[in-house]
Formats: C-alpha cells, sequence, structure tokens
C-alpha cells in the first residue's frame, strides 16, 4: 500500500512539471557573433572655431571719447535749442525768409526796420574812392536821413565786412548814405539786404545784413568774393559848428576812415570794429567809445566829458584834447590795448573864464608794448590823475610843467630814471617858485612831489604812478 502511494506521488509529480515546462515561453532566436576587433582604432575628428583676441582699450582712451562723444551731444542740442528759440519769438512770416535765405535779422539793440532798398548796378569807373579789384562787379543802395537826428550803422552775418568813409559836406542838406557792394554773381547778391532802421530814442540808423552760418559763407565765397563800402557824408557848415545828438557805428570786419569833421559837433560816439583799423583825423564829442580787436587806433580825438581807447595786439597812437567844463566831475581817458604801443600827446583845458582848474583822469594800459605819454598843455590849477602800467616794456611820460602833486615809478631789473627840468617858467606867469623833493628808494623805485609855491590848490594834490617790468621807466617833470 505504501508502494502504491508512493507511485501516486511520482505520477503527480511528473504530471506537475510537464505542465510547468509547457507553459514557458520559448527562447529567443540566437543573434550572429560580433564582429571580430580590428587592430586600428576609429578617430573622430572635431572643427574648433579660432577667435582672434583684441585687446581692451585702457580707462584713460573710454573716457577721453566718451568725453568728446558728450561735448558734440551737447554742442549740436545747444544749437537746436537756441535756434528753436530763436524761431519761436519771430513772427510766422519772418520764420520761413530765415530758414529759405539764412539771412540774419536785426537784433533788439539794432531797432526797427522802416524799409530796405533795393540793389543797383553801377560801374566802379564812376566812383574813384571804391577799392579795385581784379574781377566782380560793383551794386549800390542809396539812402537819405535827416541831418538833425542821430544816426548809427550796424552789419551781420558772415559776408559783412569792408570800409566805412564818413567826410562832411558842405552843400549837402540831409545826411547821405550810399553803400557799394562788390560781388560776383546774382546770388550772393540776393544774400545781402540793405534796410533803414529806427530806435524808439529817434536815432536811426542803415543795417547790413548776410547770411549767418558758415555753411552759406562756403557755399557762396567758393565762386564769390564780397568788400562793403558805406560812404557816409555829413551836413556842415563854415560859419558855425553844426550840432549831431550822435554817431554809432558796430561794424565788424570793417576799417573806419573818418575825415576831419571839426565843423560839426557831436553828443555821443561810439565805434566799434574787429580785426580792422579805426582812423579818425579830426572829431569833437562830448563823450566817445572807440573799440577794435587786432586793429590799430590812430587820429585827432576831442572831448569834454568821457573818452575810452581800447584794442587788442595792436598799436594805439592819437592826440587827444580834452576839455573840463564842470568843476564838481573830471573828464576821464582810458587807453588800453596789449601787445601794442600806445602812444598820446594830450592837451588839457578849462573852460572856465580864466581857463584855470578842471580835473582830469588819464589811464593808460598794455601789456608787452612801450608807453609814450606827452602832456603839452595843461591848465594852471588843476588837477591830474595820470596811471600808465605796462610789462616787459618802457614807459616815458613828459608832464607839463603845471603839474602839482605826487608821483611814483617803479620797475623791476631796469632804471627808474627821473629827468627834473631846470629853470622852469611858471605857467600862470605869476613869478611863483617850483619846488620839487624826490626820494630814491632804489635804482627802480622813486617817489616824490612836486608843487608851485604859494599854490592855490585848495589842499587837493594830483598823482601820477607808473609802473612796467624788465625795462626802463622815464619821468620827466
Amino acid at each position: 500500500m505504501i508502494d502504491e502511494m508512493r507511485k501516486g506521488d511520482d505520477l503527480t509529480h511528473q504530471q506537475t512539471s510537464s505542465l510547468s515546462q509547457s507553459s514557458r515561453p520559448p527562447p529567443p532566436p540566437s543573434l550572429p557573433p560580433p564582429p571580430p576587433y580590428s587592430n586600428e582604432q576609429s578617430t573622430t575628428h572635431y572643427v574648433v572655431a579660432t577667435v582672434p583676441f583684441e585687446p581692451r582699450e585702457s580707462a584713460g582712451v573710454r573716457f577721453i571719447k566718451a568725453f568728446f562723444v558728450a561735448i558734440l551731444v551737447w554742442v549740436i542740442a545747444g544749437i537746436f535749442v537756441s535756434s528753436v528759440v530763436e524761431l519761436s519769438t519771430l513772427p510766422r512770416s519772418a520764420r520761413w525768409n530765415i530758414m529759405k535765405d539764412n539771412i540774419t535779422i536785426p537784433a533788439i539793440d539794432d531797432g526797427h526796420i522802416d524799409n530796405c532798398a533795393p540793389w543797383t548796378g553801377i560801374s566802379d569807373r564812376i566812383h574813384p574812392p571804391l577799392p579795385q579789384f581784379s574781377s566782380g562787379a560793383w551794386s549800390s543802395a542809396k539812402f537819405n536821413l535827416p541831418a538833425d537826428v542821430g544816426v548809427y550803422f550796424v552789419a551781420h552775418g558772415v559776408l559783412a565786412s569792408g570800409d566805412l568813409y564818413v567826410r562832411e559836406s558842405y552843400e549837402a542838406k540831409d545826411i547821405s548814405v550810399k553803400v557799394f557792394m562788390r560781388h560776383r554773381g546774382a546770388e550772393v547778391l540776393s544774400r545781402a539786404t540793405i534796410c533803414q532802421l529806427s530806435r524808439d530814442d529817434g536815432q536811426i540808423g542803415i543795417g547790413i545784413f548776410t547770411p549767418r552760418s558758415w555753411y552759406s559763407r562756403w557755399l557762396t565765397l567758393r565762386r564769390n568774393d564780397v568788400h562793403f563800402v558805406v560812404v557816409v557824408e555829413l551836413p556842415s557848415s563854415r560859419s558855425a559848428v553844426r550840432y549831431m545828438p550822435s554817431f554809432h557805428a558796430n561794424l565788424p570786419m570793417f576799417s573806419f576812415a573818418l575825415d576831419d569833421l571839426s565843423n560839426l559837433r557831436f553828443g555821443d560816439v561810439i565805434l566799434k570794429s574787429t580785426n580792422s583799423p579805426i582812423r579818425v583825423q579830426g572829431m569833437i564829442a562830448n563823450t566817445m567809445e572807440v573799440h577794435s580787436m587786432n586793429g590799430g587806433i590812430r587820429g585827432a580825438l576831442n572831448v569834454t566829458d568821457h573818452l575810452t581807447l581800447m584794442t587788442t595786439n595792436s598799436p594805439i597812437s592819437v592826440k587827444i584834447g580834452a576839455e573840463n567844463r564842470r568843476p564838481d566831475k573830471s573828464t576821464e581817458m582810458l587807453i588800453k590795448t596789449s601787445n601794442g604801443l600806445i602812444e598820446a600827446n594830450i592837451s588839457l583845458t578849462s573852460s572856465t573864464s580864466l581857463g584855470a582848474g578842471g580835473t582830469f583822469g588819464v589811464h593808460t594800459y598794455t601789456t608787452n608794448g612801450p608807453i609814450k605819454i606827452v602832456y603839452n598843455d595843461s591848465p594852471v590849477d588843476s588837477l591830474l590823475n595820470f596811471d600808465a602800467q605796462s610789462t616787459n616794456s618802457p614807459v616815458h611820460t613828459v608832464l607839463h610843467r603845471a603839474y602839482e602833486g605826487t608821483f611814483a615809478i617803479q620797475t623791476t631789473n631796469a632804471d627808474a630814471v627821473l629827468s627834473n627840468l631846470r629853470n622852469v617858467e611858471d605857467p600862470s606867469g605869476h613869478q611863483r617858485r617850483r619846488r620839487l623833493s624826490s626820494h630814491y628808494v632804489s635804482r627802480h623805485i622813486v617817489n616824490g612831489d612836486v608843487k608851485w609855491e604859494p599854490s592855490s590848490d585848495n589842499g587837493q594834490c594830483g598823482s601820477v604812478n607808473i609802473a612796467t617790468t624788465n625795462d626802463l621807466i622815464n619821468l620827466t617833470i
């Protein structure tokens, strides 16, 4: 029985094993063997891009570049803003003309435009005073102004340059103004406008207006040269001195040539130019201002109140007559330049019945140029305050014998010389005695004073102060 049971278990086990084997999946197909390894190894090539190395700019170079770029932007912005502001202040009708023709317009101080004159073609042969040029044509415009008003002249634009001539005319009844323009074509002629102006104070003037930008100038001057000649004739009289309230001329790049105008008396005179000389043969005015730059000033001038002569890099050589009419107010004279000579012969007078007294101030300044001042005449008992200063150049001054007051002269690296005239006669004719005392601080410095005794200076005295460097000072009393 036990054997039968074992046989039954074996049979059951066999059946179970056969069922398990029948339920398993079939094995996968066999793969072919890998290829045999060769002795040579495979190599993969990669392309590497080469970037050139650029050295970086230094901080200083980058700062300089940024600085100049900032300046350029600032300049362009400034030009743009100023143009917009200027155009916004103009009438609408004037804006198109400015943008179209680039012609300047009167400044606020120039007054109002009354009328503009057309150009007329002329031949230069009928006008001998006109400068001679090898080529070009002449055109002119003419104005007649009232004789009893103040007159003024202005010029604006890059093409405005030339000459101003002023002379007397015994035949003229009005002020005659002729403006001549030399040019080389209708294009440049259309770019110059001549107008009569007026100011609220009653002055009447003439204005020359040309393009204001350098761009227009280069376009024009490649084909054309421009030169203006302004001829002014002032009515005068042989029997009496004629009075004119004022004469003003602000003409940059114009030379001035004023003839002897001694038959006229002006209230105030203002002459202004640049890079050109100013010459006045004879003129009488209450106040006078003459300004130039890089141009000399020459002539004979007479004033009662104030005189100013100023230029740069050019000489000043004048004869001055100064008359003091108010005992309570000094007649002042200022003469100033740089890198140029100052030479003046000065005559001082007083309008009192006896021709005595008067207060005067004379101030002369230059650099790197000599000073030569001679006082040809001076009133008795007058008061003079005189200053002269230069550098690296000599100073020579001759005082009139009527001078009373102190003096001080000082230089460096040279001598300060005091020349005392002997046997000087009393200018009053009263046989007074002159007393002069001097003190040499060193060979470079001399101080002192001079007086006529008995004196009637009422306790007041003049002063003379002269200084330079590295050159001689010579004071003659």
